[in-house]
C-alpha cells in the first residue's frame, strides 16, 4: 500500500472481474492505518475534516471486496 518512489500511502480499488484499476487514492498514513488494522475493534479519531469518514467508507469497501 506504500509507494516507496513518493513515500505516499496509495489505495486502489480493482475492478473484480479483469484486474482493471477503477479508482486510486492518497491517503495520510493513520487512514491507511486504520484501513489496514485487523483488529476487530479499531479508532479512528481527529478533528474536523481529518478524513475519519472517507477512511471509514474505503475500509467499507476493502472488507466487501474480501
Amino acid at each position: 500500500m506504500m509507494d516507496n518512489k513518493t513515500n505516499k500511502y496509495r489505495y486502489t480499488i480493482r475492478n473484480p472481474y479483469d484486474g482493471s484499476v477503477e479508482k486510486e487514492f492518497i491517503l495520510t498514513p493513520k487512514q491507511a492505518a486504520f484501513i489496514e488494522s485487523k483488529k476487530r475493534y479499531a479508532l479512528y479519531s481527529g478533528g474536523f475534516g481529518a478524513g475519519k469518514t472517507f477512511a471509514l467508507i474505503l475500509k467499507v469497501i476493502f472488507l466487501a471486496q474480501k
